[in-house]
């Protein structure tokens, strides 16, 4: 769940990547719905991220609010971070500007949807995970099969900085070699739960409780 808390979370364990999947929007007025008052005291905020609250109503962050949690923490130990959300320039230059190696975004102005977004991330891990190239050779490729299915889209993502300075880099080699993991089984202690797998639907203006109790109401 995409919320502040579990963002300095995953901050704090200094990961080697950060994936962010969740909605983007441009800073106007028919983002905010019809909560005028909203929009009139964060219309100069800029473009925003959704975020949700524990309780699952949704919370805005802006580039201000991601600024000041990213300055908390020494990002330049992150090898990369993927924002999968329209309108994320501005939020992929802040992590950009705050050390990560490479941000993978959505261009400005720019919308993507789920099936872009998808087939992107399946295919750049694949190659991160499964290969020896180099995070800018695996962007590449995930831009690749994005552009099979959808030229315009392929167009849509962007690397920063757009010059890398570190594949060719000591660094990279080193970051290449924790990327190979060996084969082995994943063990799962307590109690299985009665439910296994729920599907997940998030929308800005549905709370989570109501989702689940749909589920529930179903059983």
């Amino acid at each position: 769940m995409a919320t502040e808390e579990n963002l300095n979370y995953c901050l704090g364990l200094k990961p080697l990547g950060l994936h962010f999947s969740g909605h983007g929007f441009e800073n106007k007025q028919m983002a905010f719905s019809k909560d005028r008052g909203a929009w009139e005291r964060d219309k100069h905020k800029g473009d925003f991220l959704m975020f949700e609250q524990e309780n699952g109503a949704s919370k805005n962050m802006y580039s201000s609010q991601l600024k000041e949690i990213l300055g908390k923490y020494d990002c330049s130990t992150i090898k990369f971070v993927i924002i999968a959300s329209c309108y994320s320039l501005c939020f992929g230059q802040i992590f950009s500007q705050a050390g990560v190696e490479h941000v993978i975004c959505i261009d400005k102005g720019k919308e993507i949807d789920d099936k872009a977004a998808l087939t992107f991330s399946r295919a750049f891990y694949k190659a991160i995970y499964t290969s020896e190239c180099t995070i800018c050779e695996a962007f590449e490729m995930a831009k690749e099969a994005v552009k099979r299915e959808s030229a315009v889209a392929s167009k849509k993502f962007k690397k920063l900085p757009e010059e890398c300075n570190f594949c060719n880099s000591q660094n990279e080699l080193i970051a290449k070699s924790v990327y190979k993991k060996k084969q082995g089984l994943i063990e799962i202690i307590g109690e299985l739960p009665l439910i296994y797998k729920i599907p997940s639907r998030v929308e800005p203006f549905l709370f989570r409780n109501r989702d689940m109790f749909e589920v529930l109401n179903l059983m």
